[in-house]
């Protein structure tokens, strides 16, 4: 991790969530249940009353699919690792696409998980690391802000940003 996918998933949901009638953002932990999973979705888009929280995988997955019928969504489930998730939320058709818009955004570091979820008509976009320029300007600005750097520490400074391998996250 550390390449930005996370925040750019932010950024990209943080501007076009108002176009959809229902957003929701998931972070999926590397150890998960699908039930809890599908019950933080649906609590991100109504509220949950006690009998729900009691339903199986399988009756959560029924009742997110028909509340999403018919409406325009927008999820994102940042942090998906396996292929297990995603195979199973497909096999049970848990987001209907019906062409109104919607959209599921996936992160992953995983290109078995992104090259499954493209076999389905999604789109990858892979983030590649900075390159050493843009390490260096990013570096720059997070230690001087608007300032520059001191001449004297410039060497020192493209030393330390190439080691953090073009994650800014390492930065």
């Amino acid at each position: 991790g550390g390449v930005g996918k996370t925040t750019l998933a932010k950024r990209i949901y943080g501007s076009i969530s108002n176009q959809f009638q229902h957003h929701a953002w998931v972070f999926v932990p590397s150890e998960y249940k699908m039930k809890d999973l599908l019950l933080v979705i649906l609590s991100e888009l109504m509220p949950i009353e006690e009998e729900t929280s009691k339903l199986d995988d399988v009756k959560l997955g029924e009742k997110l699919r028909n509340f999403l019928q018919g409406k325009r969504y927008l999820i994102v489930m940042d942090g998906v690792e396996e292929t297990q998730l995603w195979e199973t939320l497909e096999k049970n058709k848990v987001f209907p696409n019906e062409k109104h818009g919607s959209r599921l955004l996936l992160t992953t570091r995983s290109k078995n998980v992104a090259s499954l979820a493209s076999s389905s008509g999604s789109r990858i976009h892979n983030i590649q690391p900075l390159d050493d320029e843009a390490r260096w300007e990013l570096l720059e600005k997070l230690v001087f802000k608007d300032e520059k750097c001191p001449q004297e520490l410039v060497k020192l400074g493209k030393q330390i940003a190439t080691k953090c391998a073009g994650l800014p996250l390492a930065l």
